[in-house]
């Protein structure tokens, strides 16, 4: 459910919005148009006696439409926020090694089959982890033994007890399935959001963050995809220094690090 308003201008609109909430925040009074903003900085709701903590609104600007969907109520919403605050997934931090596996490499082209490593260390009061990425005909040792569903791409998470989660972009289970029979599923709270090709466009136009922000997601899953090239490449393990952007126990993956760009195509203060 949402709530749309065409308008040539719906960034502007927008911000005339928010400036007016932030104008009239703490406000007690029972005028049905008074709104409050959440600790984010990104969720409104009305303050109003009748309504509040009954829905919070969720901006997002689209081509001449600003948008606003409906999504949890207030304390629904507050929890989630303070889980996803604490959650180990904001935690995970650069690869600290990768390790690649494969067929000798090739000149130009990355292989169809190998497995990439990546090691991480503590982040906070979570404990060291891996990951492990099979590509091609390169397979977790309990798929090739059968012991989960056959899925021909997915992820699978590992829990204590033998417990697992196999999911892929269309399904998922728990496993073992017999141990969650009776489980049930939370009804779905996130809306629909926009294609991939729809959010770039509207980053680049309007600086709207998209469903994967470059800094704390995309950027941190794109250099650890490229770093299991580059261990692959270099022919071992590589210890990775995040802030100084180099391998640090071997020269040999310095040439696949970066490349001078051909004369007129340098961009300032990319390397």
């Amino acid at each position: 459910m949402a709530v749309h308003f065409s308008t040539s201008n719906p960034r502007a609109l927008l911000r005339e919005f928010d400036a007016a909430v932030r104008r009239g925040a703490g406000r007690t009074d029972d005028d049905a148009r008074a709104w409050g903003v959440a600790e984010d900085g990104d969720h409104y709701t009305c303050v109003a006696e009748q309504w509040v903590a009954k829905a919070w609104f969720k901006p997002q600007v689209l081509t001449n439409v600003l948008t606003f969907n409906i999504v949890r109520s207030a304390d629904e919403f507050q929890a989630l926020w303070k889980a996803h605050s604490t959650a180990p997934l904001p935690k995970v931090d650069f690869s600290k090694s990768i390790e690649a596996i494969g067929p000798d490499p090739h000149p130009e082209i990355a292989p169809a089959s190998m497995t990439a490593i990546y090691e991480y260390g503590p982040r906070g009061d979570l404990p060291a982890c891996k990951l492990t990425w099979y590509q091609g005909t390169h397979k977790p040792q309990i798929w090739t033994d059968k012991g989960i569903p056959q899925y021909a791409s997915g992820v699978l998470f590992v829990g204590t007890k033998g417990r697992m989660l196999l999911s892929d972009y269309n399904k998922h289970v728990l496993l073992p399935e017999a141990e969650f029979k009776d489980f049930k599923r939370p009804e779905p709270f996130i809306a629909d959001g926009l294609s991939q090709q729809q959010e770039w466009l509207l980053a680049c136009k309007n600086g709207t963050p998209t469903g994967s922000p470059f800094n704390s997601y995309a950027g941190l899953l794109t250099e650890a995809n490229h770093l299991g090239n580059v261990a692959f490449r270099a022919g071992q393990k590589i210890v990775w220094d995040s802030a100084a952007m180099k391998v640090t126990n071997t020269r040999a993956a310095d040439p696949f690090l970066g490349r001078k760009p051909r004369e007129g195509w340098s961009l300032a203060g990319i390397t």
